[in-house]
């Protein structure tokens, strides 16, 4: 059943619409005890998994890690950590929101309690965490802007849609010519290994750039919206399988697990949309903390055992990776020296080889470092203004009857803007084409029971 924000008056169809309810209504936790408990008790568990099995050298290296924060300092981490969560959304108002709130948990969180504790020492931890929060103001203050009506909607649906199939079935078409049919399932054993034969694949390289951005979008754009806009439960389970067939069908083509996880990632938000509209945006937060709680209790548990990795896989991903990789490029390029000898090499590159020793290794992470690595802090103020310009267009174009579909998505968004530029994001993970879509899609019907 699609939502409703408030659906104009036939009368009022070409007005201006505000897409959902005012901004002071759904903002701010000033006032609200339990999100605010919630959050601090999600830092504070942040902060001890500090000593977990990971911090404590079982995978990375000691090499990695700097100084080891007294009181006063990481309270001034845990501070900075949760001065967003005074404009962080508490209920389901714009489209943008539980895309802003999730950046918030899995992306600015990590940087704020671990970056300055695992930074070398000389390395200017805090100072960076301080200009990514001033720029996730400033994000928040873009895509608060007054909404601006630009929709130029299409209007036959059924076509439209059946247009989005074809896309999906030749994006399908177009990745088999570039890579030809996988000749056998890849277990996640040998992930490295087959993605080394992918990366070298001998084809026209023409067909094999088209063919990376269509993998992309199709399990990003296309096959969602093929999904959200079933008439009804047969149409939908059959989408649904076909989207997770074809993430199968590219897993084993790629051998990249993003395209895996997209379809859970997917599914998961899109039966929690119902759970936020009735209880607002904390059942995000506290569904992350209780995964944060689990992962860190299971790293404990089944420390210095054959189960440890996977047992701390929560904390170990949306925690430690985007805390160390911050830490990393922080201290690669909070100097120009690096920058200079490395010109025209993408970051992620340098940072493989200086702190992995593998020059073949693309070792990426949030779109804040990565501007970071090439523009200082005058690039994590750019990026942050942008990505909000950006949000404001998705508040400005999208119709009321889309937010099940940009919900869904909402996951997959920041998850992205954790682990990529945001040039990167917005073509190769297909924000921009997102954008698109949204401007010219037209509404979506109402799904038919049987």
């Amino acid at each position: 059943m699609m939502a409703n924000y408030g659906r104009p008056s036939a009368g009022a169809e070409h007005e201006m619409r505000p897409l959902v309810a005012s901004y002071e209504q759904g903002r701010g936790l000033i006032g609200r005890r339990a999100q605010t408990v919630v959050l601090s008790l999600l830092a504070s568990l942040l902060i001890l998994t500090h000593y977990s099995a990971f911090v404590e050298g079982v995978i990375f290296p000691r090499v990695f890690y700097g100084e080891v924060l007294n009181l006063g300092e990481q309270l001034l981490a845990l501070g900075l950590a949760l001065v967003p969560s005074l404009w962080m959304p508490n209920r389901l108002t714009k489209v943008s929101d539980p895309i802003v709130l999730t950046l918030y948990l899995i992306g600015y969180l990590p940087i704020a309690l671990l970056v300055p504790r695992l930074a070398h020492d000389g390395a200017p931890g805090f100072q960076v965490v301080a200009v990514i929060l001033l720029g996730l103001g400033l994000l928040e203050v873009m895509r608060n802007l007054p909404a601006i009506r630009t929709r130029i909607a299409l209007r036959n649906h059924q076509l439209f849609r059946r247009g989005l199939i074809v896309a999906s079935l030749v994006s399908t078409a177009v990745t088999l010519l570039a890579y030809g049919l996988p000749t056998q399932l890849i277990g996640l054993d040998y992930v490295y290994v087959a993605r080394e034969v992918f990366n070298n694949f001998a084809s026209d390289e023409m067909i094999r750039a088209i063919a990376n951005y269509l993998i992309q979008w199709n399990v990003i754009i296309f096959l969602p919206y093929i999904c959200v806009t079933s008439e009804n439960k047969k149409s939908l389970i059959t989408s649904v399988i076909y989207l997770f067939f074809t993430a199968f069908l590219y897993f084993n083509i790629t051998s990249y697990q993003i395209v895996l996880v997209i379809p859970l990632v997917l599914v998961g938000f899109f039966f929690l949309y119902k759970f936020v509209k009735r209880h607002g945006l904390n059942v995000i937060v506290m569904g992350f903390c209780a995964l944060m709680v689990v992962g860190g209790i299971l790293s404990f548990v089944f420390r210095n055992t054959e189960y440890e990795l996977i047992a701390s896989m929560p904390v170990y991903r949306f925690v430690h990776i985007p805390g160390l990789l911050g830490s990393l490029y922080l201290d690669a390029f909070s100097t120009d020296v690096v920058a200079r000898s490395t010109a025209g090499v993408h970051p992620g590159y340098i940072v493989g080889s200086l702190y992995f020793g593998d020059s073949t290794m693309l070792a990426t992470t949030s779109f804040w470092f990565i501007a970071f690595a090439e523009y200082q802090y005058a690039g994590i103020i750019a990026v942050s203004i942008l990505l909000g310009m950006y949000l404001w267009l998705i508040d400005c174009v999208v119709d009321p009857s889309f937010d099940v579909l940009l919900f869904s998505l909402s996951g997959v968004i920041a998850y992205f803007l954790v682990g990529a530029g945001l040039g990167t994001a917005m073509m190769t993970y297909g924000l921009l084409p997102l954008l698109i879509l949204c401007a010219i899609a037209p509404r979506i019907r109402k799904r038919r029971p049987g």
